[in-house]
């Protein structure tokens, strides 16, 4: 649109100003998945996806999640992001997909992650690749087996930690992980050495219902493990 000013007395000129949609960007960016429409991520016109936010997000900054479904899967790979739910009359995010964490520093909070699936394809439903000082607070996570298929859950992990040689810094508290083969697993992927891990806290966290194993890890150093449930819980602790 064309808009006229005043530049001195008894003148006038015009100046063409062109509008372009923007898309917000920033430290804060904010989804709802109740609106009918997507927004440009900010607190007046959230996204509707926690992907489309993590397309816009600063390195650093935080994606504020209302409470709601979330049937997407998707992978944080700028450090530091955080990923909050919000919490609401004791509801909380629920993600229906996969969560790869592939960057540092990165922090999920309030936010629980399921799957429903026939348990046979290997599946990690929260997976740390290659991270370090990765913070899970306040996540449940759950594998559920689809109804028409009994097959017993052998190849879905909780959380997978996967690296090679040293991984420094994992947080798991006041979660719980459930009906899954493995509840946190840490594993190698060169058969040279096993992945060892440094500054390990895992606090006030319930493992149910797992398969085979509630926790592995094939090397610790600097860890502190307490107020843990295991309840029906396979083959190893």
């Amino acid at each position: 649109p064309s808009l006229p000013f005043a530049v001195g007395a008894g003148e006038e000129n015009t100046v063409t100003i062109t509008l372009e949609p923007c898309v917000y960007t920033g430290d804060f960016v904010y989804v709802d998945g109740n609106v009918s429409a997507s927004g440009d991520g900010s607190h007046a016109n959230p996204f509707k996806t926690i992907t489309e936010a993590l397309s816009v997000v600063a390195e650093g900054g935080t994606i504020w999640v209302a409470p709601g479904t979330y049937p997407e899967s998707f992978t944080i790979a700028k450090e530091g992001v955080k990923v909050v739910g919000a919490v609401a009359d004791g509801d909380q995010p629920t993600v229906q997909g996969t969560i790869e964490i592939a960057a540092n520093g990165v922090m999920l909070e309030n936010v629980d992650v399921s799957i429903t699936g026939d348990g046979l394809s290997h599946t990690d439903i929260v997976l740390v690749s290659d991270a370090q000082d990765v913070t899970l607070s306040g996540v449940d996570i759950s594998f559920n087996l689809d109804p028409l298929d009994s097959e017993p859950r052998v190849v879905i992990s909780g959380v997978r930690i996967k690296g090679v040689g040293n991984a420094s810094g994992f947080t798991l508290t006041d979660s719980s992980i459930q009906g899954v083969a493995h509840g946190v697993i840490a594993e190698h992927e060169s058969a040279d050495a096993p992945l060892a891990l440094d500054r390990v806290e895992i606090d006030t966290v319930e493992f149910r219902n797992i398969s085979w194993k509630g926790m592995y890890f094939e090397a610790l150093s600097n860890a502190s493990i307490a107020s843990v449930v295991l309840f029906n819980v396979g083959n190893f602790g």
